[in-house]
């Protein structure tokens, strides 16, 4: 039989979706034997971690399933009426917890390999920084993995608070139901040592992460230093200072509020370090269900792996989407808390607004169009600067898409107040036609965008 050489082997996706609203794709890189990124769901609870290990280290694989299985049992504990601030500290309890397990893990391995029992017992009561230290005297990196952790807390208004905890650089995002991408965490990596050391600025150091092509980076930090900059981009954006089974490491947690309609999204540095903010988002806002979105995170990064630009990474790429349930059913709907009178009358008031803004936007929208081909359209003055304040064509078409997005929501919420289920069911499918045009329009710009890129070159 032939040997087939490890770039010949095409990783599968592995897909699996745990609910309606959470869903994880994962894709082991080519060069590793087994995919290095570990994770766990407890869909029942809405809690979900990534585990990245560190590949350079002792055993990055092994590090990143005993914080996989550590964490969740740490989790598993906490009480279903804990609120938000309780998950935040069990959370960074857990983290703890791991880091000494992790910790114990590393150090275990490393005196296995070096085989030197008289170094062992030298440095039994050492104190962890200068175990670590002998372990990089050795040539070697200590055990280590990343971590991203989330639980997703119901409220009363429909809403979420999303608790997380982090370390590392795999990252957590929220992209919110108006289009805003927020990232939660904060890489812990070579970039962030240079802004403390003053090597760069935090300005230089996001654009620097978010950089496509060594020629932005020339034009950014001029020839001289753009070249040193370009020479160490991958050392810059792919260096984990910061990770459970390192000594002195920093643990990130916090409390975000979400409303109906919201995703988070835990991504490994496979998905990040080929994808930008600006891409990531691209291909969340294309729609879909958890599933799709978590699928296509890793067929773009996984392209971009294959154009073998500045950018690309091959790694395993894994990307956890959590959504926060836009409809509940009629039935509980009617067990809600009803509307108060006052309450109700600002809704009407408020979604006649917006059907109003609706229908103004669609009047705009093909006078955007025409402008856009470079005509004058027949608009007032107020038209026009509307037109550019919102950034041509593609703005007002955003625009309206969101405001349509609304309406349906304060009408969908009428229909559960006045205990209408056909109404609800009704308008959920509108929502769900919506996104669908929504999905080609934006898959018909992106090859627009592809069609003048072309002409241009040629």
């Amino acid at each position: 039989m032939p040997r087939i050489s490890k770039a010949e082997i095409t990783p599968t996706p592995e897909i699996e979706k745990f609910s309606e609203h959470i869903a994880k794709t994962s894709e082991k890189s080519k060069d590793h034997a087994d995919n290095e990124d570990s994770t766990f769901v407890d869909s029942e609870r809405e809690i979900a971690g990534l585990f990245d290990g560190m590949g350079g280290g002792l055993a990055g694989g092994e590090a990143s399933k005993l914080a996989k299985k550590t964490i969740s049992q740490e989790l598993s504990g906490v009480p279903d009426t804990a609120d938000a601030k309780q998950w935040e500290k069990a959370i960074r309890k857990s983290l703890e917890k791991t880091q000494e397990e992790v910790i114990k893990l590393g150090n275990q391995l490393f005196f296995k390999q070096l085989d030197d029992p008289f170094a062992e017992a030298a440095y039994k009561d050492q104190s962890q920084d200068k175990i670590q230290e002998l372990i990089m005297e050795k040539g070697m990196s200590p055990a280590g993995t990343t971590a991203s952790v989330v639980k997703m807390l119901e409220r009363p208004d429909g809403g979420a608070d999303l608790v997380f905890g982090h370390t590392g650089d795999s990252r957590i995002y929220v992209l919110r139901k108006n289009g805003e991408l927020k990232r939660l965490t904060k890489d812990q990596g070579a970039l962030e040592e240079a802004v403390q050391n003053n090597y760069i600025t935090k300005e230089e150091a996001g654009f620097i992460d978010q950089a496509t092509s060594k020629e932005e980076i020339l034009k950014k930090f001029g020839p001289e230093r753009g070249q040193t900059v370009a020479f160490l981009y991958k050392d810059l954006r792919r260096g984990v200072k910061s990770a459970l089974g390192l000594s002195g490491s920093e643990f990130q947690t916090g409390i975000e509020r979400l409303e109906p309609g919201d995703l988070a999204i835990d991504t490994s540095d496979g998905i990040h370090d080929n994808l930008t903010d600006e891409e990531i988002k691209t291909e969340i806002m294309k729609g879909g269900t958890p599933e799709e979105i978590s699928a296509r995170l890793v067929e773009a990064a996984g392209k971009r792996v294959g154009e073998k630009v500045l950018r690309s990474k091959e790694d395993d790429k894994t990307a956890i989407v959590l959504e926060v349930p836009e409809v509940i059913e009629a039935s509980e709907a009617i067990e809600e808390p009803t509307i108060t009178a006052e309450q109700l009358t600002k809704m009407e008031t408020d979604l006649q607004k917006l059907r109003e803004m609706a229908e103004y936007l669609g009047k705009l929208l093909p006078m955007a169009k025409t402008m856009e081909k470079g005509l004058k359209p027949l608009t007032n003055k107020k038209g026009l600067e509307e037109i550019m304040g919102m950034g041509g064509a593609r703005g007002v078409e955003d625009t309206l898409f969101t405001t349509q997005t609304e309406i349906m929501r304060v009408e969908r919420t009428l229909a559960e107040h006045q205990g209408d289920i056909a109404a609800v069911q009704k308008i959920t499918g509108r929502l769900r036609e919506l996104r669908e045009t929504r999905e080609k329009q934006l898959k018909t710009r992106d090859q627009e965008t592809i069609d003048q890129i072309k002409s241009r070159v040629a």
